[in-house]
């Protein structure tokens, strides 16, 4: 297609108008420094952003409940290459754990009280909303789901990812309901918004 068109729409049996397309200028029209923040690259995001807490474990609704252990869950503010997936599933300390990019970073079966810490810094607790149970496996320490708690991520500007993302989660499921689960979801239910992991029903 041209860098631009006229499309005119006539209806019934109306007669077009004529018309004389514009005549492109031969420079760019530069940005005014005013406007600048207009154009930024998330003035048309690829990702809808929202009000919601990031849940994990759950909907935005509080349903559609994992049941298994989860070990770990991470965001990443943009897309990972395979080697730096391949990497990440190797399970061992790599430079991604100080990835500029790496949003959140919850190791979930070591809880301090009612929440569990973010290992990407001091910011962005998970809340513990429920009964969990906190145990320790083959694997070292997880959190065990049984469908009567999730954990929750306050909304805070750092969790709205307008352009790109990766959602990672360690998850050794059991038994899901025929709908299916969420393990990461900042998505409300029913729309496109935002953005999620979750098991095919």
């Amino acid at each position: 297609t041209p860098d631009e068109a006229v499309i005119q729409l006539v209806l019934g049996n109306a007669t077009p108008t004529p018309f004389s397309p514009r005549k492109p200028s031969l420079e760019p029209a530069a940005i005014p420094v005013a406007d600048a923040r207009q154009w930024r690259p998330d003035l048309f995001p690829l990702i809808a952003t929202n009000r919601l807490p990031l849940r994990i474990g759950a909907d935005s609704n509080g349903a559609n409940r994992f049941v298994g252990e989860m070990a770990r869950a991470r965001v990443f503010g943009r897309a990972l290459s395979a080697e730096e997936i391949a990497a990440s599933a190797a399970n061992k300390p790599h430079p991604l754990d100080k990835d500029p990019a790496l949003v959140g970073d919850w190791q979930l079966g070591r809880r301090q009280g009612a929440v569990v810490p973010n290992s990407a810094g001091n910011v962005l607790p998970a809340k513990i909303v429920g009964q969990l149970d906190f145990v320790d496996s083959s694997h070292g320490p997880v959190v065990r789901m049984n469908g009567n708690g999730y954990l929750e991520v306050a909304p805070d500007p750092r969790l709205d990812l307008t352009s790109a993302c990766t959602l990672e989660a360690w998850v050794r499921p059991a038994q899901q309901a025929a709908s299916g689960a969420r393990i990461l979801d900042k998505s409300r239910v029913g729309t496109a918004n935002g953005y999620l992991l979750d098991t095919c029903p």
